[in-house]
């Protein structure tokens, strides 16, 4: 048994992604629109890891 998601508040899902991405070596798992509001449901692998990273607000 693993966890599969550990949730990270932010403000900012764009600046989020670019900075795990490029500090971290994170993987888009998931890029998807969720309703109208302009918040997407992000998320991240990361190299060797079985949980991912998902952003909330």
């Amino acid at each position: 048994m693993h966890i599969q998601f550990a949730e990270l508040p932010v403000f900012d899902q764009d600046r989020a992604k670019a900075f795990y991405t490029r500090h971290f070596a994170c993987k888009v798992a998931a890029d998807e629109k969720m309703g109208d509001s302009g918040w997407r449901w992000i998320e991240l692998k990361f190299p060797g890891a079985v949980t991912n990273l998902h952003f909330v607000r």
